[in-house]
């Protein structure tokens, strides 16, 4: 302590400044975040490779021909859900084979197709044919859908056939179950379309129960619709233009409500990219298809495997698909691929 001319002054001692040591502490509390982060991002990328090498691992395992995969679930439920994939002939001939194999091989009442309702009475006329007159089917473009039309044509011709063989006690009927063809149809707005995806999953469970359900309740079904058709246990929202949401449910969902335990859906996984761009959503497949196209490409395709929890790590497992300014988003958002599918089959490259 010190005074001076009559006034006291106090030397206050010396504070180190810290900046430095702040610098560093910051430095290194950084570095060790991005250690962190980079250990991290290693063990999601170690985990990631390892759930895809089981995955394929199963699939080689497990795999079965698609016919197969389909009559074991027609065993146990009487309602089959296949989904389309579009673009691919190769889904159609599954579907005609699938027909045969699950008629033959379990019981089968009735076929549910995704064509235009007020086209039911040519394909009356063309099963009641004798010889076959598969004319009256090509006259109306409408029942041939999907762009592989010869290939679509014969899920009719099985059941013509199945029909001639199996006699009048076990005829199998075909049912068209999505609304009426109308011009206006095919020039919807984005948001018309959206409703009228929403408007097709009613319209077909409204009439397999008509035409189906009501005169056989306990009648054995294989459903042949657009991929999204057969998600199980998940619904889907459709946003237009920041719009209010269009919900759909999804046909194989609502028949799984109505029905419990009764039904088994397979989904058909091809190519990504195919049918990208549809105007409210159309099915390309799933994220499960280019670990197998990697890992599992030598396999003879296609090939089926039930679903379980080899498929659980794949997030956000089906592919959203929607033209620009439309979203498609999939509920819940955790969903796993077991939670909306019983059966998967890969399609191979097309």
């Amino acid at each position: 302590m010190r005074t001076r001319g009559g006034n006291r002054f106090t030397r206050r001692p010396r504070v180190p400044r810290r900046w430095g040591m702040r610098s560093t502490t910051a430095a290194v509390s950084l570095a060790a975040l991005a250690v962190i982060g980079l250990a991290g991002w290693l063990l999601s990328r170690q985990g990631a490779v390892g759930d895809a090498s089981e995955l394929a691992a199963y699939a080689r395992a497990a795999h079965v021909p698609p016919t197969r995969l389909l009559v074991n679930g027609a065993r146990t439920h009487r309602i089959v859900v296949l989904g389309d994939a579009a673009g691919s002939g190769a889904a159609k001939r599954i579907a005609a084979d699938a027909v045969r194999a699950v008629a033959l091989g379990s019981s089968l009442d009735a076929v549910l197709l995704q064509v235009p309702s007020n086209l039911q009475p040519y394909i009356d006329a063309y099963l009641d044919t004798r010889p076959e007159a598969a004319s009256i089917l090509l006259a109306h473009p409408g029942l041939l859908p999907g762009g592989a039309g010869d290939d679509y044509l014969r899920i009719y011709r099985e059941v013509w056939r199945l029909n001639q063989q199996l006699g009048a006690d076990r005829m199998i009927r075909i049912v068209a179950g999505a609304p009426a063809e109308t011009p206006a149809a095919r020039a919807r707005a984005p948001r018309a379309a959206a409703i009228a995806l929403a408007q097709l999953q009613d319209t077909m469970a409204a009439t397999l129960e008509d035409a189906v359900f009501s005169r056989d309740p306990k009648a054995r079904v294989l459903i042949f619709a657009d991929g999204y058709s057969a998600l199980r246990g998940a619904q889907g929202l459709i946003t237009v233009g920041g719009g209010e949401p269009v919900p759909v449910r999804w046909l194989a969902a609502q028949l799984a409500a109505r029905y419990p335990g009764e039904v088994f859906s397979v989904l058909q996984d091809g190519p990504p990219g195919v049918g990208r761009g549809a105007l409210a959503g159309a099915y390309t497949g799933t994220r499960a298809y280019q670990v197998f196209h990697d890992a599992a490409g030598d396999l003879p395709s296609p090939w089926g495997v039930p679903v379980g929890r080899h498929f659980d790590f794949l997030r956000q497992p089906v592919r959203e698909n929607a033209s620009p300014g439309t979203s498609l988003d999939l509920r819940p958002a955790d969903y796993r691929l077991s939670d909306v599918a019983d059966g998967y089959i890969y399609l191979g490259p097309h």
